[in-house]
């Protein structure tokens, strides 16, 4: 039981939990670069990357969460939520252009009126240079 994978997870996941909630983002990047290392599934990864590319933002690691969250849109493109985290991610690093893709890809995923509105809002923020 002591190489038991999912015991393993379970207890990095558990700590991850309680690293987040005290505000440790680095703990949280450690804990879960050990989680995806034993990882294999595809639902784990993408949320082990989704949750270590929030724990990068809030460290300004921008290019390390640009890079999970597009590790994540790889196999599931269609990920609205995704597509949004990321584009804050660029447009808080200065990447103007890549934000304005992000945004264009999330009008072509949105599907409800009110969504397409703030997308558009977000969209016009950006393009004024807004934070």
């Amino acid at each position: 039981m002591r190489n038991d994978p999912d015991l393993l997870l379970g207890v990095l996941g558990v700590a991850v939990i309680a690293a987040k909630g005290e505000g440790d983002y680095a703990a949280v990047v450690r804990l879960l670069n050990k989680m995806l290392k034993e990882e294999t599934d595809l639902s784990g990864r993408l949320l082990c990357l989704r949750v270590r590319a929030e724990a990068k933002f809030e460290l300004e690691d921008y290019s390390g969460c640009i890079a999970d969250y597009s590790e994540c849109l790889k196999d599931r493109p269609d990920q609205a939520p995704v597509v949004m985290l990321r584009m804050r991610a660029y447009r808080r690093s200065g990447m103007t252009a890549e934000a304005l893709e992000d945004c264009a890809h999330l009008l072509r995923l949105a599907d409800i009126s009110e969504n397409r509105k703030a997308i558009k809002e977000y969209r016009r923020l950006i393009e004024a240079g807004g934070q």
